[in-house]
């Protein structure tokens, strides 16, 4: 169970997508005035917050600052109906972790929900993490998934690394949890003789993050290129979001690798 807040001067609307969450077990709070949003926050703790980009007062961007300092372990997704690729990145740069584009759909929340569920338990799990203070390693079979457990090593990795919380609570997660699908999805599948795997290492600025699959070549480029061209209809995901997050991604053997680097200390945008 996730506990929501929902920012949405759209009642009606928010309404129905809060019933939708509350009979999937989760509790809903619905906010329908910017200036109150900071109150709601301090009161109900959300695990994830969803911000409408365009309301009277505030607008979401101006809000993710303000609830990313009261909730810093909160899964922010910015909220809105404009198919723009620069609405989006400036969402992300302001601290957001995602962005829904309207209509979206239970499942895009479920996912969202989900994630929300993984990081909560890998912040608790990190502090008694185990991860090797020069490079951290992780190997699955192709019908495993990435569990909270493995988000903590990393997550534990990236503090010891000198990482700021931004990039080891939000960027980290993301992009390993994005890149480790796409290997198993594209790469490993389902099936148990396969494998992928990731590393991470660091130097004095950034976080490298090398992430491998041993199953069919995978064309990370096209995959970004189709995400770029956005419809209104979908929402940045996956492999857009990673090149939004990282100074660089680069690829090898045409998707056998992906190799993805972090900056440890990104500069704050106002």
């Amino acid at each position: 169970m996730q506990n929501v807040l929902m920012v949405d001067d759209d009642q009606q609307v928010a309404g129905v997508l809060a019933a939708a969450l509350r009979t999937m077990g989760h509790e809903v709070t619905v906010e329908s005035d910017s200036a109150n949003v900071e109150a709601v926050c301090r009161e109900m703790t959300p695990d994830v917050v969803l911000l409408d980009l365009m309301m009277p007062g505030r607008t979401g961007l101006e809000l993710v600052g303000p609830v990313s300092e009261i909730c810093p372990d909160a899964v922010i997704s910015m909220v809105t109906g404009m198919s723009d690729p620069e609405v989006a990145s400036r969402s992300l740069e302001t601290g957001a972790w995602s962005v829904l584009y309207k209509p979206y759909s239970l499942r895009d929340l479920a996912e969202l929900l989900g994630l929300a569920g993984l990081l909560g338990e890998s912040i608790r799990l990190e502090q008694s993490a185990d991860a090797n203070p020069e490079q951290v390693n992780l190997s699955f079979r192709g019908d495993q998934r990435c569990e909270a457990a493995d988000v903590a090593r990393l997550m534990s990795f990236a503090r010891q690394a000198g990482a700021a919380p931004d990039t080891r609570r939000r960027r980290v997660p993301l992009v390993a949890w994005e890149l480790l699908e796409n290997a198993r999805t594209h790469g490993a599948g389902e099936c148990e003789a396969q494998t992928y795997s990731l590393s991470m290492e660091h130097d004095a600025d950034s976080l490298t993050m090398t992430v491998s699959n041993a199953g069919p070549e995978f064309d990370w480029q096209t995959a970004i290129r189709r995400l770029n061209s956005m419809g209104s209809s979908t929402r940045p995901r996956g492999l857009w979001l990673v090149n939004e997050l990282t100074q660089s991604l680069t690829y090898e053997d045409r998707g056998r690798v992906a190799r993805a680097r972090i900056e440890k200390n990104p500069k704050a945008t106002a």
